[in-house]
């Protein structure tokens, strides 16, 4: 905002910053990190960046991918894992928490055209037509309720749905049916979802449903369940969104979450276990 109004607003201290740390560092290249950490920037000023995902791209040959390697000079700063792979360490030292994978398999009754299965295959994520016509699944919804409503009275659960109008219905059936149950998406009225992600954290709400709102900038370490609802081809945003759950005892969160995620007969999911090194060949240990 400040730049918007002032280019040259930083001028005048830039030379005098150090050290810039940018948070979510996946994100700098995005014009407006670019435009902020540029004009903070001075000739002297050493850079970090914190991400759980170093890539913008699950195409390895991206050249946004390069580009955000280049960005930080190719080094990736690790840490002294003793010969562990680095999630397992973190686990043991419980900074993260042990996470519990569970698949719900699905058979949705949609038939997708020949077309249609030739655009998941080309494209980076899966169209949100295609998202739509899986969130309007009536068998579909039936499995996941089912699976919410086994583990609603025991657990926090955070979901994260294929579209606004399924995150809608899954919230008004859980209503319907005595449990309180929250909808957040990017047209919620901020005060009303600060109010509702203050309850979700303190454990007053046991439920909240979201469509591409909190897979990032969110963190509620009591979390207990990740329901993931929607399929992804993206190794970055299926990362973000089990790392809602993924906070340990030693920073306020719990030793184990279980991570739901909705397999459909349509499209593979990332990997987990291979997600964290996914992206090391843009970058040198240093």
């Amino acid at each position: 905002a400040i730049l918007n109004k002032n280019k040259s607003a930083f001028d005048s201290i830039k030379e005098s910053i150090a050290l810039i740390i940018i948070d979510e560092a996946h994100m700098v290249l995005a014009r407006t990190y670019l435009e902020v950490t540029n004009a903070l920037r001075g000739t002297e000023s050493s850079i970090v960046g914190l991400t759980a995902t170093p890539g913008r791209k699950t195409d390895l040959e991206s050249k946004e991918n390069a580009d955000l390697g280049s960005f930080f000079f190719k080094g990736n700063i690790t840490i002294n894992s003793n010969g562990k792979p680095v999630i397992e360490y973190l686990r043991n030292r419980k900074i993260l928490s042990s996470a519990n994978f569970k698949i719900l398999e699905t058979s949705p009754s949609i038939e997708l055209t020949q077309d249609q299965l030739d655009k998941i295959s080309k494209s980076e994520e899966i169209p949100k037509a295609i998202l739509k016509l899986l969130g309007e699944d009536s068998i579909r919804n039936l499995e996941i309720l089912k699976e919410i409503l086994k583990q609603i009275n025991n657990k926090q659960i955070l979901l994260f749905a294929c579209s606004i109008e399924q995150s809608k219905f899954i919230c008004s059936v859980l209503t319907f049916l005595g449990h309180e149950a929250y909808h957040i998406d990017g047209n919620t009225e901020k005060s009303l979802r600060r109010s509702i992600l203050n309850r979700f954290k303190k454990g007053d709400i046991k439920f909240i449903s979201n469509y591409e709102i909190l897979s990032t900038g969110f963190d509620a370490p009591k979390t207990d369940l990740v329901f993931i609802a929607r399929p992804t081809k993206s190794v970055v945003l299926y990362s973000q969104m089990i790392g809602r759950g993924l906070r340990g005892p030693e920073i306020g969160g719990t030793l184990e979450c279980e991570v739901i995620t909705v397999v459909d007969n349509l499209i593979g999911l990332p990997n987990p276990t291979e997600m964290f090194h996914y992206f090391d060949e843009y970058f040198i240990n240093i």
